[in-house]
């Protein structure tokens, strides 16, 4: 491409969620390496689209904004999500034919999360149906959605038409926050275990007989048995949104005063981006084994080479360690029974702390040359724009 500064209108979910800036500094990192140095990129919040919000609404005025761009880029971020009745798409991307025919500039739809949370109304399958004929068959979009299952899900309800989508690596994998002095937490003998655990999503389909109380319990018992059985073992609690906060709340009143005391950490929460994010993802490195259900405490662990168990309270990281060929690693939150298996895999990660280690080295280098392929194709079509 030229020399000419480009400037990017980037629509995505960039705060209360930690997981979004690393997905979203990695892309930028990827996109600058592999596309254009020279680009400005100028974040839009979501939510302020969302009717709870209703700060901005996707209009004509929103598209005379986007056409000062050269770029719109939307995502990544779970939003191709089938739950929204008032949505002209059904899902929090809410374009219509008429906007989408408005928007004149290149939109790249980047790694995007497709799912199907609960009941799924029919109304909204066809409007998205709609929505992706129309926009596939744009040759100024260029949709890919993340590895996360999501591509699954779009053939299995919509067949042969999403096959010109791309699936890519999400790029919460390229994501490398700097080192920092990791609250002391290396200067001692403990094994740390991180937990990043959340009682989002849980739901009957997948869940079962699991309620989020017996969740709740069962966690609460594991970590117990852990700090019991270990004398060295030390537990990190990672919230990545607020919710999370809540669900360590309840979980602090589970575990014995003696380990709260002496064998606990709870890494800072922060709503928004920028270093602190760093500074608290650099805490992952500190661990022998992080347990994640958030997706990117999951998957940027897995980036830095830090060995993970995934545990799946839903479809979306049962999927995610399908797609990395790691589905023994993971743990699905399906029967009450979830923490015996549990037990053994977190037993088996630390015995074999080295080995895991350099399976997740080589698996990212994998991961980057699907990433530097991807970008191979998104530079030919941008070539065609500028």
């Amino acid at each position: 491409m030229n020399n000419k500064k480009i400037k990017i209108l980037h629509l995505a979910s960039f705060l209360g969620n930690i997981g979004d800036y690393a997905n979203h500094a990695g892309f930028y990192k990827k996109f600058k390496e592999n596309i254009f140095n020279n680009v400005e990129f100028n974040q839009i919040e979501i939510r302020k689209f969302y009717r709870m919000y209703a700060e901005m609404k996707f209009d004509d005025r929103f598209a005379e904004m986007v056409n000062q761009y050269d770029l719109l880029v939307l995502g990544g971020g779970g939003f191709f999500d089938l739950k929204w009745a008032y949505s002209s798409s059904g899902t929090t991307i809410d374009f219509s034919k008429q906007l989408i025919h408005k928007i004149k500039v290149p939109v790249l739809v980047n790694g995007m999360g497709y799912h199907e949370f609960g009941v799924i109304d029919e109304d909204n399958v066809n409007k998205f149906r709609s929505f992706l004929e129309t926009t596939i068959d744009n040759n100024n979009w260029f949709i890919s959605v993340r590895n996360d299952g999501s591509f699954s899900r779009l053939h299995n309800r919509y067949g042969n038409v999403v096959d010109r989508i791309l699936k890519i690596p999400d790029h919460g994998s390229f994501f490398c926050p700097k080192e920092y002095n990791r609250l002391g937490l290396e200067d001692n003998d403990k094994t740390w275990i991180g937990m990043c655990i959340t009682n989002d999503l849980f739901n009957e389909k997948f869940n079962k007989d699991v309620s989020i109380d017996d969740f709740n319990d069962l966690i609460g018992q594991f970590i117990n048995h852990i700090l019991a059985e270990t004398n060295n073992a030390g537990i990190i609690l990672f919230p990545h949104t607020h919710q999370d906060l809540t669900t360590i709340g309840i979980l602090m009143e589970k575990i014995k005063d003696q380990f709260r005391r002496t064998r606990l950490a709870v890494a800072p929460f922060y709503s928004g981006g920028g270093e602190a994010v760093d500074y608290i993802f650099d805490l992952y490195r500190v661990c022998s084994c992080v347990i994640g259900m958030r997706f990117h405490s999951n998957l940027c662990s897995i980036g830095m080479n830090v060995p993970t168990i995934g545990l799946a309270g839903h479809e979306q990281i049962s999927s995610l360690y399908d797609e990395l060929g790691l589905a023994k690693r993971c743990v699905k939150i399906n029967s009450k029974q979830f923490v015996e298996e549990l037990l053994y895999k977190l037993d088996n990660s630390l015995n074999n702390f080295d080995e895991i280690k350099q399976n997740y080295a080589k698996l990212n280098v994998g991961l980057n040359d699907q990433a530097n392929l991807y970008y191979k194709k998104l530079n030919k079509w941008l070539s065609t724009k500028y």
